[in-house]
């Protein structure tokens, strides 16, 4: 018989496997079941990462509300991800603990946390940003922690932005101006505070334009109308009255500390007049002992010199008596708008009236400033992501890896079962004719009952012997 009639067909194959296929069905399924669990839960979480791609907006471009650069890399660093980690931007009844047990110090360590930006010239010359972030999975217990995780990264500009515009002291300079004892001080710091209520509005308005309506505040109030309300207040007209009042009536906001000055000032120039007084006399009195003792014509030379003297000390303690009067008018203004009562004190306070309302004025404004600041940020700052849904990239497929583990336990249990079963098959196939049979017509035979008969006759030949 040739080669080619001996040989096993597909279909002899799938007659042996099938012969067992209980046995199929079950490998098959527990190294199924078996390869799943092994890519959902080791490969895949090895392998896979969150990948968000986004385009970030801030009111004022590459800086923050304090001034500092804007950089994105920096939410990928470790001392950034500590604060996402504990959610320190947060309001804290915002906060949840989600990220509690992410470990970002091995997150950074192994580099499982990358930020890569690709920069795109358009044709008009300009530049579009393409920003992706990219977070290993096997950090996160659950998608919903990875996802919450990756959009914190990816919006910390956003959070940390907000965070800063919302601690903003915009009191800064009106609180100095609390502690300044001069009028002069606290006329500029009143000065000072308007420029920086104007400079906030130009900002955004440079950026957004005059007709800008912030929203959320529940007004329909444009930057361009913040601005104008401003030149009113503290204008040229009420500085100019200010300083006039202050020049005029010698107010001092330190009253009582100047006076005590004044006073001071009075007794030691009162003792340096008498000790003027007294080198005043010893010149006259030194220059009548030289006349007394020279002659007419010799004692000239001398008394010049002796008028000198004389003559610079009475204008130094004319200069003296003139600073004491002075004083003592300063102390009588003083003393009468410190007084309890009467026209200078009434006059005084009506003074004092004026500039703290004012300074009560520009503080609203502050107030009204820093709302319109915040809303701008809270609206226009802002995270716009390519995708909307961040879902885990990578590693395999689990319907495809379900295939895969099937084909795999199908291959495994079918070699296992050729092994055991096709050798018999192969000899009841192509045993030599008995009883008036064709050769290779028998393979439907059962390979338990041919392997049985195989024994049997093995122990015949044996009793035959």
């Amino acid at each position: 018989m040739e080669e080619e009639e001996k040989g096993i067909t597909l279909g002899d194959i799938f007659k042996v496997i099938f012969k067992r296929v209980w046995w199929v069905v079950g490998v098959t399924a527990a190294v199924l079941i078996a390869f799943v669990c092994v890519i959902q839960f080791w490969y895949n979480p090895s392998n896979q990462v969150y990948s968000a791609q986004f385009e970030l907006r801030l009111p004022y471009g590459n800086t923050y509300p304090d001034g500092t650069a804007l950089r994105l890399s920096d939410s990928v660093m470790l001392e950034n991800l500590r604060i996402i980690k504990a959610e320190s931007y947060l309001p804290e009844e915002e906060r949840t603990g989600i990220f509690k047990d992410v470990d970002i110090e091995k997150m950074v360590e192994e580099d499982d946390i990358t930020f890569t930006q690709v920069i795109e010239q358009l044709e008009d010359e300009s530049y579009v940003y393409h920003n992706s972030i990219n977070v290993a999975k096997k950090y996160f217990k659950d998608e919903d922690t990875a996802v919450a995780f990756t959009k914190a990264v990816v919006e910390f500009p956003v959070t940390k932005a907000r965070y800063l515009v919302q601690n903003i002291n915009y009191y800064e300079r009106l609180t100095r101006y609390d502690t300044y004892t001069t009028y002069g001080e606290k006329i500029a710091t009143l000065n000072s505070q308007k420029d920086y209520i104007s400079s906030v509005y130009a900002g955004i308005a440079n950026v957004f334009g005059g007709e800008y309506v912030p929203a959320g505040l529940g007004s329909t109030k444009t930057i361009a109308e913040y601005q104008r309300d401003l030149i009113n207040v503290f204008d040229q007209t009420e500085q100019d009255y200010i300083n006039k009042t202050i020049a005029e009536e010698k107010y001092f906001f330190n009253a009582q500390e100047i006076k005590r000055n004044n006073e001071l000032d009075i007794s030691l120039a009162e003792e340096e007049i008498e000790d003027y007084n007294e080198l005043l006399q010893g010149q006259k009195e030194a220059m009548q002992e030289v006349i007394d003792k020279l002659g007419t014509e010799e004692v000239s030379k001398h008394v010049e010199a002796f008028n000198a003297k004389i003559a610079d000390y009475t204008e130094h303690i004319i200069s003296l008596q003139r600073n004491i009067e002075r004083w003592r008018k300063q102390i009588e203004r003083i003393d009468a708008y410190t007084a309890s009562s009467g026209e200078a004190a009434d006059k005084k306070a009506a003074f004092d009236k004026t500039l703290g309302e004012i300074r009560a004025e520009i503080e609203e404004c502050t107030a009204e400033m820093a709302k319109v600041n915040i809303a701008t940020y809270n609206e226009k700052a802002q995270v716009i992501y390519v995708n909307n849904k961040i879902e885990a990239e990578g590693g395999l497929n689990i319907l495809l890896a379900a295939v895969i583990g099937l084909l795999i336990g199908f291959v495994l249990v079918s070699v296992v079962i050729l092994i055991i079963d096709l050798p018999a098959y192969k000899r009841v196939k192509y045993a030599p004719p008995a009883n008036g049979e064709i050769s290779g017509q028998t393979p439907e035979v059962d390979v338990a009952a041919a392997e049985a008969s195989e024994v049997q006759n093995a122990k015949g030949e044996g009793e035959d012997k």
